[in-house]
């Protein structure tokens, strides 16, 4: 199975986003990165041993790594190649918390499942499946991106296919796919001589709340 769709779109639309955007720090650890004269998609980004913290126009996220020199995890974990979709899932992976859900359903990988069923000769199944989507979402199969259309996908599949191992069948939300984008501009950005805040004390960073202006 190739990447979703989605991944291209996002990665396109960043492309344009933060194509005119600047960094500006903003004190030991701390930067800002936007385009001037609007506050459309900006972000921060913060610093902690063993934390990245991103918060701003694009949504928030701690990331939690292994490096306490956190910064230059940052560095070396981040693929920036202008023209593709990059590689979001290694630094994803590493998300903590945030507002929004760091994966979503996706109901073209839903439909790939019940392909693959059908390929490995389950057809039965997957036709049992696909008649209890028809039922919740009409003949032409709308189903929805939503969590309440994964419940029906996983319920179904695993009435249907007697197991526990239902496929997750989502993908990084396009929130986790931006915030990725934003850190592969802010790296790409970032001066070489840039510096990770790296106090003797280690802190339990959160997410600062987002000031007016």
């Amino acid at each position: 199975m190739g990447f979703p769709p989605h991944r291209k779109m996002i990665a396109d639309m960043a492309a344009q986003e933060f194509a005119a955007h600047v960094l500006k720090p903003e004190g030991e650890g701390r930067w800002y990165c936007g385009k001037p004269g609007t506050g459309m998609y900006h972000f921060r980004v913060l610093t902690a041993p063993f934390a990245i913290i991103v918060y701003g126009d694009i949504g928030e996220c701690i990331l939690r790594c292994s490096d306490r020199d956190a910064l230059g995890w940052l560095r070396s974990a981040v693929h920036d190649e202008p023209g593709t979709e990059g590689h979001p899932d290694y630094v994803l992976s590493k998300v903590e918390a945030g507002k929004s859900a760091p994966k979503e359903f996706l109901a073209e990988l839903a439909m790939e499942e019940l392909g693959r069923l059908r390929e490995d000769g389950r057809a039965d199944i997957a036709g049992a499946i696909e008649e209890d989507l028809k039922h919740h979402y009409g003949a032409d199969l709308a189903i929805p991106d939503s969590p309440w259309a994964q419940t029906v996908f996983r319920e179904s599949y695993h009435e249907h296919a007697q197991t526990a191992e239902v496929p997750e069948c989502a993908d990084w939300s396009s929130t986790m796919l931006r915030i990725h984008h934003a850190l592969c501009t802010f790296v790409r950005l970032l001066p070489a001589q840039a510096q990770a805040v790296l106090p003797q004390a280690s802190a339990e960073p959160s997410a600062p709340q987002e000031g007016p202006g």
